[in-house]
């Protein structure tokens, strides 16, 4: 665990509620405001054909783009589990 998350977790344990439910407001629009720049980044970046990486509910996989909608990527996946609709901010191009 890195010295921030160690604080993180510390003050988990410390904060008042009303000052860990403001917190924890403060993480949530930092993370929406990242996902929301990395979505607009993709939808421009990613084409068909582009190797992306992204993680799921089984972990880490990668795939092939096969179509680029206005949130979403359809993306079938390299073991061949199947094709995921996937949200543009989790997706990382790879090549």
């Amino acid at each position: 665990m890195s010295d921030t998350l160690a604080i993180f977790n510390t003050m988990s344990k410390t904060l008042s509620d009303s000052e860990l439910r403001e917190a924890i407001g403060i993480l949530s629009t930092e993370r929406r405001g990242r996902d929301e720049r990395k979505s607009n980044e993709n939808r421009y970046l990613l084409r068909v054909g582009d190797r992306v990486e992204w993680n799921g509910r089984n972990g880490p996989s990668t795939g092939v783009v096969t179509k680029v909608k206005q949130k979403k990527a359809l993306v079938t996946e390299d073991t061949q589990k199947g094709r995921w609709d996937i949200p543009m901010s989790m997706l990382t191009k790879i090549s």
